[in-house]
C-alpha cells in the first residue's frame, strides 16, 4: 500500500504545477538549472526559512494535496519510507524530493517515528486562491515519538509516556507525562539505579534529557543503557534550571505556586517537570489544558 501510494504521488507531483504558486516563480524551477539557482527561488527561500528553525526535524512541507520533503530529509524519509527519491531536474545538482498524500499521512508517520524521527508539520495557512503569490506556511505542530495524540498513531500501548531526567546536586528528577490523557508526575531520588528501574517500567516512548547529560551520558553508563533503545532527544539546559522550571510549570496551571500539587519541595523534579512542560508546550502549539495537574509520585 505504502508503495502504492508513493509511486501515485510521484506521478501526480511530476504532473502538476507547484500548487499554482505564481508559477513558474514561487515554485521550484522546472528547468535544469543549478541547485543554487533552484535554491534562489521563493518557496525554496520559505522552505529553507523553516528548515533553519526546525533543523531537527523532517519537515513535512504542504503543497497542496501532499507533503514534500527535501535535500536529507527526503533521502532520509524515501529510505524509512520505501517512497520514491526524485527531482524537478536532471541536473546532477539537482535538489533531492519526496513526498507523501496528506490522505495518508497517517501511514506514513508511524515509520518515521519508530525510527526516532520528529516531524515538522509545515501547512499552507492561506487558501491558495487568496494568495497574492507564494502561500503563507508555518509549522503548526511538531511530532515526535512522546508527543503522539492520535489514537491511530499510538496503537495498543495503554500509555504513550514522554519522559525526561534531570539531576542536581546528587538528585536525579524524573517526570513523565502522557500527552493524550493528560497524565502527569514527577519523582526524585539520589539512587540513579532506582530513576532507571522507573524508566524501565515506564517503557517510555521519548527520553528528554538537558543537552549537558545527554552529551555526557557516558559517565551515567546505567541511564545510558536504560535508555539505548528509547528515542532521545536533548533539550537545552536553561528550560531545566529550577527558577525557570518553576515558572513553566506555574504559569501552565496558572497558579502561584506548587503546594497544591504536593511538589513545592521538590528540586530536581521540579527540573525534569518544568522542562518537559516547556517542551511539550513548544512542540504542540496549541492548547493543553488537559494538562490541568502534575502529582508528586
Amino acid at each position: 500500500e505504502g508503495r502504492r501510494l508513493a509511486l501515485a504521488s510521484l506521478a501526480s507531483y511530476n504532473s502538476r504545477s507547484m500548487i499554482r504558486e505564481s508559477e513558474g516563480t514561487a515554485g521550484l524551477s522546472a528547468s535544469t538549472g543549478t541547485n543554487a539557482g533552484q535554491m534562489q527561488t521563493p518557496m525554496m527561500r520559505q522552505y529553507l526559512s523553516v528548515k533553519e528553525k526546525y533543523s531537527k526535524e523532517i519537515i513535512f512541507f504542504r503543497m497542496g494535496d501532499f507533503y514534500e520533503m527535501f535535500f536529507d530529509d527526503a533521502k532520509v524519509a524515501s529510505e524509512i519510507l520505501g517512497i520514491a527519491l526524485t527531482s524537478r531536474s536532471k541536473d546532477k545538482d539537482a535538489i533531492p524530493m519526496a513526498g507523501v498524500p496528506v490522505r495518508a499521512v497517517n501511514s506514513y508517520l508511524p515509520r518515521l517515528l519508530k525510527a526516532g524521527k520528529r516531524v515538522a508539520i509545515c501547512e499552507q495557512v492561506e487558501d491558495p486562491k487568496d494568495a497574492r503569490g507564494l502561500v503563507d506556511r508555518e509549522v503548526v505542530r511538531i511530532i515526535s515519538p512522546g508527543t503522539i495524540t492520535d489514537e491511530r498513531l499510538i496503537g495498543e500501548k495503554s500509555n504513550n509516556f514522554i519522559c525526561s531526567v534531570a539531576c542536581t546536586r546528587g538528585q536525579f528528577g524524573l517526570a513523565w507525562l502522557d500527552v493524550t490523557t493528560g497524565q502527569f508526575l514527577v519523582w526524585e531520588s539520589e539512587s540513579l539505579a532506582a530513576v532507571c528501574a522507573e524508566l524501565s517500567r515506564l517503557d517510555p516512548a521519548e527520553c528528554l534529557l538537558p543537552e549537558s547529560l545527554s552529551f555526557s551520558l557516558e559517565k551515567h553508563p546505567e541511564l545510558q543503557r536504560t535508555i539505548a533503545e528509547t528515542p532521545r532527544t536533548s533539550y537545552p539546559d536553561p528550560h531545566f534550571d529550577r527558577n525557570t522550571a518553576y515558572r513553566s510549570l506555574t504559569e501552565h496551571f496558572g497558579t502561584r505556586t506548587l503546594e497544591g500539587f504536593g511538589c513545592e519541595h521538590l528540586v530536581a523534579a521540579i527540573q525534569a517537570g518544568g522542562g518537559l512542560i516547556s517542551y511539550v508546550r513548544e512542540t504542540q502549539m496549541a492548547s493543553l489544558g488537559h494538562i490541568a495537574k502534575v502529582a508528586a509520585f
